[in-house]
């Protein structure tokens, strides 16, 4: 054998390039799997952030919100509760209930006992599948992870986020669910908060109307001013083209 001489394998063909081990090959694909999807999560967080700062109806911006939530999640399904005054809570949104046969579920009155609880507890919950709550009343009777994350508005909890997620997951991974969904339930708390302070706006602009009107039909006897003063003052503050007096 002459020296510097190259010995080829007699495995490989002339020409081709070393064979990469399949571990290797393994970890590739995995890192640019995990890249894509922290891709995906970012472009739903930027569709949730920009979402939050217009102003769609809360029951129309809290359906996208869940959709997106949900998508960047892979839950099974998903909804978002409304909790009145009294404590109650009702779905304003859902996802995937029907299809991942939670319907039945998240309608027991068992369930909603457990939302009711869950927000007067103000603090984000986790059960694992087939599990109770300590007063053994209500739980998970489902096979998914149930995480029930609420939103808070000025110190009150006026919602709740709710989702199902593969139960085959590590603790880190149920606290990063926990992380996401807390940091989402704020963007959510924000609109709401900014909601509420544009329906006060809106109503103190409607007194301030009001008294304007008051004001202008009071300011005569005369009944025939008195009349045109209504129709017209009454035309503005109704916004509407055209309102008769008989």
């Amino acid at each position: 054998m002459s020296a510097g001489r190259t010995v080829e394998s007699p495995l490989a063909p002339r020409g081709a390039s070393p064979a990469i081990p399949p571990s290797q090959t393994d970890d590739a694909v995995e890192r640019l799997l995990l890249r894509d999807t922290q891709d995906e999560i970012r472009r739903h967080v930027s569709e949730i952030v920009r979402l939050s700062k217009g102003v769609m109806p809360p029951e129309e911006f809290l359906s996208a919100f869940l959709q997106r939530v949900t998508a960047a999640l892979a839950s099974r399904a998903g909804a978002v509760w409304q909790m009145t005054e009294a404590g109650d809570g009702r779905i304003v949104a859902e996802t995937q209930l029907n299809s991942a046969k939670l319907d039945t579920v998240v309608n027991a009155p068992a369930h909603r006992d457990l939302i009711n609880a869950a927000a007067r507890s103000t603090m984000p919950i986790a059960l694992a599948p087939h599990t109770t709550t300590s007063d053994q009343e209500s739980g998970n009777p489902t096979d998914h992870l149930l995480l029930l994350t609420p939103i808070v508005v000025h110190d009150r909890v006026v919602g709740m986020v709710e989702v199902f997620q593969r139960a085959d997951r590590g603790p880190a991974t149920e606290r990063g669910y926990q992380r996401f969904l807390t940091e989402m339930a704020e963007v959510a708390s924000h609109y709401l908060a900014a909601h509420q302070w544009r329906q006060m706006e809106q109503r103190q602009q409607f007194w301030h109307q009001l008294e304007g009107f008051l004001d202008t039909i009071h300011r005569t006897l005369d009944v025939r001013r008195t009349s045109f003063a209504v129709v017209n003052e009454a035309r503005r503050l109704l916004e509407c083209d055209r309102i008769s007096l008989v």
